[in-house]
């Protein structure tokens, strides 16, 4: 039940701290930078749509790019955050 928890937890910190990151960067008031526009593009590629039919999906994969990143990189970050956390503790109880 703990160990259920625990992770349970994880996720739920990593989807709304890696939501709100995704959020704050694509909220920022700058174009778009280059290599968005480029793995956009490639991955719009990769699915099959046309450069005729990107104007709008264009901007919905960038979205879905930044949101996994930011999530992937969150989940990181609170992985190693939670193995230097149980590290030091049980570096100072012993």
């Amino acid at each position: 039940m703990k160990r259920t928890l625990r992770a349970l937890t994880f996720v739920t910190l990593t989807y709304l701290v890696g939501g709100v990151a995704a959020n704050v960067y694509l909220e920022w008031p700058a174009p778009m930078p280059n290599w968005l526009f480029y793995s956009t593009m490639f991955v719009l590629r990769v699915v099959g749509i046309g450069p005729e039919n990107n104007t709008d999906d264009a901007e919905v994969m960038a979205t879905l790019i930044v949101a996994c990143l930011s999530w992937t990189l969150t989940g990181i970050a609170l992985w190693l955050l939670g193995r230097a956390v149980r590290r030091w503790r049980t570096r100072t109880t012993t």
